[in-house]
């Protein structure tokens, strides 16, 4: 049983983070890099491509 069957037995709810670890971090060394290191700037690694890596880790893993 996955873990979306088993979250549902239990009458849970299953929530995600989505965000993809290396992605942010790589995002966060390239600001850095660019000097571009203000509280303006921190909404640039937590993007599309973050949560779309971690929403397709996460429904690829649901069946096991």
């Amino acid at each position: 049983m996955g873990l979306i069957e088993q979250t549902a037995a239990a009458g849970a709810m299953l929530a995600v983070h989505a965000e993809d670890d290396d992605t942010v971090m790589y995002s966060y060394k390239k600001l850095q890099h660019e000097g571009q290191i203000g509280i303006e700037y921190m909404h640039h690694p937590h993007n599309n491509l973050s949560e779309n890596l971690s929403f397709q880790m996460a429904i690829t893993l649901a069946p096991m």
